[in-house]
């Protein structure tokens, strides 16, 4: 038992409104160049009819939000994967631990793959409009792409389907039998055990339940941005080591990957690791929005202010890459890098130990700020865990401030940094 995948799915033809069978492999735009010139036309006017229709969707998709918390109750769960860009949460019949690991597992994807829907596997099917190929007993979680947009169910009055056509893309579900961790660890048990007994190795690498959102989202990745160069070759080596026969198949093994990485499975070796990591790099930033620092899905951002930040000496900043470089290290500062970050309102971004990327003028709080950040992912401090990038964040701060005179730091910079500093600490008492 895994997750559920169609060697065949329904489309819709947009002309006649009737469904029909295509290829299980085939993407949105395969099936779009298959189209003849009346059904294009025909799609088109769906969508501009869709365009009139409320549907149930949000303003602004992924705007901001603080480090992550679960959420109290389903509804506010739902709301927040509104916030992750899901179109359709649908969380009613899932527990509420489930829906909480669903939107954590959401924000393992960049915010353009995320899915259009997100619920249980039953409600899947009703969107989906196709009873999926296995029954909810015999999967964990299920992937699926749809190419002709949601189904809403059928008009009271007229009795007609009626649809979101321009709701395409990827669906995920949870099984509607196995809906919440345990349920999901324990039938892992049992089935690794009956596996075990009859094939003499494992099937499953990943035998907790918490894992299988991540293992979905895994495959979304997969099926929207590729798997790796040089993943394939490391899979074969690692089904081996492992012995697990899941593994044996390069999507799957990348999905388990995928749940292993950011579920904290120690047993994950470090060349597979590499490939998540690479995949969901998660960058210390600077940005803008307010005076202190919000961290989201995709980083940590602290304001930049026109006018408010001095920037840093030229003297003192070459002496100061000059400097990284001799340790290995590099810290780009262009054209292209600016614009990039002033699209996402940042003034400096920190990947690794050894890549700092900053604005052409960056204030000396960004520099400091930055530099310390790459000598805590040197120390091992920053993983991919919310606690440990806060904890970090809240060491960066402290130092800022203690030094504050000898960085010469404005007074704003202090400043902003305080209130930072505050935000974090009542981060940090929110995951506890």
């Amino acid at each position: 038992m895994a997750d559920a995948i169609s060697k065949t799915r329904i489309a819709r033809d947009p002309k006649t409104g009737k469904n029909y069978k295509v290829d299980g492999d085939m993407t949105f735009e395969e099936w779009k160049a298959g189209l003849s010139d009346e059904q294009r036309a025909a799609m088109k006017a769906n969508v501009k009819a869709a365009r009139t229709k409320p549907a149930k969707t949000v303003d602004n998709p992924v705007k901001k939000q603080s480090i992550f918390v679960p959420a109290k109750t389903v509804n506010e769960a739902e709301k927040y994967a509104e916030k992750l860009g899901v179109k359709y949460p649908e969380y009613n019949k899932l527990p509420l631990d489930t829906a909480n690991e669903l939107n954590r597992a959401l924000e393992t994807l960049p915010k353009d793959i995320r899915p259009v829907f997100v619920g249980d596997s039953k409600t899947l099917e009703e969107y989906y409009g196709s009873k999926l190929p296995r029954t909810s007993n015999h999967y964990y979680g299920v992937h699926i792409e749809s190419l002709d947009g949601m189904r809403l169910g059928r008009d009271p009055i007229t009795g007609m389907m009626k649809y979101d056509a321009e709701a395409y893309g990827h669906m995920v579900g949870i099984s509607s039998k196995y809906n919440s961790p345990q349920k999901i660890a324990a039938n892992k048990a049992e089935e690794q055990a009956r596996y075990i007994k009859q094939h003499g190795n494992r099937y499953f690498f990943n035998m907790d339940g918490t894992s299988t959102p991540y293992h979905e989202m895994g495959h979304v990745y997969a099926d929207k941005k590729g798997i790796p160069t040089g993943f394939e070759e490391d899979a074969k080596k690692w089904y081996r080591e492992a012995q697990a026969d899941m593994l044996k198949s390069t999507g799957e093994a990348w999905a388990e990957a995928w749940g292993a990485y950011h579920t904290g499975n120690k047993e994950l070796p470090d060349y597979i690791a590499k490939y998540i990591e690479n995949a969901t790099q998660k960058p210390i930033a600077k940005s803008d929005e307010r005076d202190i620092i919000d961290m989201w899905g995709e980083g940590m951002y602290r304001k930049h202010t026109e006018g408010k930040i001095e920037p840093m000496p030229k003297k003192q900043l070459n002496k100061i890459v000059k400097g990284f470089k001799k340790q290995g290290g590099v810290i780009v500062m262009n054209d292209e890098v600016t614009a990039h970050l002033k699209a996402n309102s940042a003034e400096g971004v920190t990947w690794d130990a050894k890549t700092i990327l900053l604005t052409k003028n960056p204030g000396r709080g960004a520099v400091f700020e930055e530099l310390i950040h790459a000598t805590q992912f040197r120390q091992g401090k920053i993983d991919a865990t919310p606690r440990s990038r806060i904890i970090c964040e809240i060491e960066a701060q402290e130092k800022l401030i203690k030094y504050s005179k000898a960085y010469k730091l404005t007074d704003y910079e202090v400043e902003q940094t305080k209130k930072a500093l505050e935000e974090y600490k009542s981060a940090l008492r929110n995951l506890d």
